[in-house]
């Protein structure tokens, strides 16, 4: 009798520890809109709205939507947008992509005042849902994590994943060599359990690994001449990823199951990378930021911007930090060291004069931001491109000479 009751037990023991375990990720359904292009009055426009229409109608629990809402990055298409989102019932969750970070009218400021920021964390009963920006910003390139999103990222996550709690990752670029800072991202997502990280930007659907990380990418709203979104489908022991065509049923594309084993994936090894033999490094300036612009050299200083907004005046042979400003707004345009001042182009329709000993503002003009290109000094004249018009600045007293108001958009360049 006492042998029959204790192989009872531990059959109930093991069956307690299996529902444990499937509960541990309760299923939740996500629908994800990805590279919906919106342009006022475009086709896209009208298959947003029946898109909405069918996610109201769902039992999806969230949408997220995962960059390259608009084509060109314009207020008016980002507020036409929103316009159509705001029609959604259930809580949505946006990122930007590469069409808002690139060519934004705003420098990236339209974006971040109508959805408040451009990363989020959100959170059910057994997930840590978490998505974040990666450019690239206001110039071509490859994407780019900025370094204040990546410490927000570990320290957000080492706050939140607990209880058993895994980890779903979302940005606009899959985490490939299209990102320049992949490996920096992957060794923090390598910190949790992490059963998947979504994304778009190819406008076709992907399955692929790195870092030990599933990577699923999503189609976009138009995609091989139908009109569509995706569905997340998760579950205490996989991920499956529907295309959701409108007015079709879902059909699978991808499903994997989800490893067991809620320990932190394997840590990705830094890439080090090799120097020319005459080359050599005496000093390192890391900064707490993205630096997005060049750098502008003096005999004694090397002065930077960053994303954060701030513009520092670094010596050239301690590397300390003799001064910094905070502009208020990303700093795209490399500083222009002239005589007694360091001219400043910022992102927020400013044109800066700064004491070049100590930081202070000498002049300031209100002009035809954002800028973003690096201006060049000559023979004690500023050129510089701005929103739409080229400038040529008086360098001694902040006087604007003349201006070409003819071009298209911006300067990038």
């Amino acid at each position: 009798m006492k042998r029959n009751l204790s192989f009872c037990l531990r059959w109930l023991f093991v069956l307690a520890l299996v529902l444990l375990s499937a509960m541990s990720l309760s299923a939740i359904k996500i629908a994800v809109l990805s590279d919906i292009h919106v342009t006022p009055g475009n086709v896209n426009d009208g298959k947003l709205r029946i898109a909405v229409d069918e996610i109201n109608h769902s039992d999806a629990a969230l949408v997220v939507l995962s960059g390259d809402l608009t084509n060109e990055g314009s207020d008016v298409q980002l507020h036409n947008v929103k316009s159509i989102l705001d029609g959604l019932t259930k809580p949505i969750f946006v990122i930007p992509g590469n069409h808002e970070d690139t060519w934004s009218q705003s420098a990236c400021k339209t974006f971040n005042d109508i959805w408040g920021n451009d990363r989020f964390v959100t959170e059910t009963d057994s997930l840590v849902i978490v998505g974040i920006n990666c450019g690239p910003y206001m110039k071509m390139g490859d994407g780019h994590i900025k370094q204040e999103d990546l410490s927000w990222l570990d320290t957000t996550l080492s706050e939140r994943v607990k209880n058993g709690k895994r980890v779903l990752s979302f940005c606009h670029y899959p985490i490939l060599d299209d990102l320049d800072n992949c490996n920096d991202y992957i060794r923090v997502l390598a910190k949790y359990p992490v059963i998947g990280h979504i994304c778009g930007h190819y406008h076709a659907f992907k399955q692929y690994r790195n870092g030990d990380i599933d990577g699923l990418v999503c189609r976009s709203l138009t995609m091989d001449d139908t009109y569509g979104y995706s569905v997340l489908d998760i579950s205490a022991d996989s991920v499956k990823l529907f295309d959701k065509q409108l007015g079709l049923a879902p059909a699978l594309k991808f499903a994997y199951r989800i490893d067991t084993d809620i320990t932190p994936l394997p840590a990705v090894e830094p890439v080090h990378y090799a120097l020319p033999s005459n080359v050599g490094i005496s000093l390192v300036h890391r900064d707490e930021a993205s630096i997005f612009t060049r750098v502008g050299v003096d005999r004694q200083n090397l002065y930077i911007g960053n994303s954060l907004g701030y513009v520092k005046a670094i010596d050239k042979l301690t590397g300390n930090v003799k001064w910094q400003f905070k502009t208020g707004t990303a700093v795209f345009s490399r500083p222009a060291p002239a005589k007694n001042a360091v001219i400043v182009p910022t992102a927020d329709k400013r044109i800066l004069w700064l004491d070049k000993a100590t930081g202070k503002v000498l002049y300031s003009h209100d002009s035809n931001g954002p800028y973003v290109a690096d201006g060049v000094i000559n023979k004690g004249i500023l050129l510089q491109g701005g929103f739409k018009v080229f400038q040529a600045w008086n360098v001694a007293d902040a006087r604007l000479l003349w201006q070409y108001d003819s071009i298209f958009n911006y300067c990038q360049a």
